[in-house]
């Protein structure tokens, strides 16, 4: 009995820390890309001051002490995210934040010498992710079985999607309207059914990407981002 217990303790907080972890992932990966994003713009509004024949040298200097600021935190988080893989583990990370990782990997390798220890070792880490990523992929395949047994209705829902833009286009609010309702609900019940075919496997935002690719007709059949 007390055996029991201490499992399912345990257990409780694996899931719950796993959770955690995944938020925190999950914002430190938005708070990088806009800091990233910000630095593109800071600097091109440098390049346009330096450009200028105004003495903008004091406004110039701003921005690279912001520029370098920024590239502190991206790298912080950097830092966090690596840690963060390794306490959450391959397992528990969505195709997403794979995909993510195996980019950071392939980058690293590609300013390596593919003889030393270093590179080996990041390539042994490339290749864990590679086969998560795979067996993810054998995880959705019940999934999209699935989609295929139901095509009809996936056609359906599109068409909901383009008499949305077409009585939008149009001016036809009432119509439009209707036609919001019908996408809304449509990627609520595929993105909670993907979910539940998945049994929780697959990440939520995972699922509901694969609900937009299939009514926008953009990517249908694709399993990651």
């Amino acid at each position: 009995m007390g055996k029991t217990i201490v499992d399912e303790t345990l257990k409780y907080t694996i899931i719950v820390n796993g959770d955690k972890g995944k938020k925190e992932m999950a914002q430190l990966e938005k708070s990088t890309k806009e800091l990233a994003k910000a630095n593109t713009d800071l600097e091109k509004k440098a390049k346009k001051l330096e450009k200028s024949r105004k003495d903008n040298r004091e406004e110039i200097k701003k921005l690279r002490n912001e520029i370098e600021k920024n590239n502190k935190t991206i790298q912080g988080n950097e830092a966090r995210m690596k840690e963060l893989t390794k306490e959450i583990g391959l397992n528990n990370l969505s195709m997403r934040q794979l995909g993510r990782e195996a980019r950071k990997l392939n980058g690293i390798m590609s300013n390596l010498d593919p003889n030393t220890e270093e590179w080996q070792q990041y390539n042994k880490e490339l290749k864990a992710v590679k086969t998560r990523m795979s067996d993810l992929r054998a995880e959705m395949k019940p999934v999209n079985d699935s989609l295929d047994d139901s095509m009809e209705l996936w056609g359906g829902l599109t068409a909901a999607a383009g008499s949305f833009f077409i009585a939008l286009s149009s001016g036809d609010a009432k119509a439009a309207k209707a036609s919001l309702i019908a996408v809304l609900v449509a990627m609520t019940v595929g993105t909670v059914g993907l979910w539940f075919f998945s049994e929780g496997e697959v990440d939520l935002g995972d699922c509901l990407y694969m609900t937009i690719i299939t009514l926008s007709t953009v990517g249908y059949g694709a399993v990651i981002p």
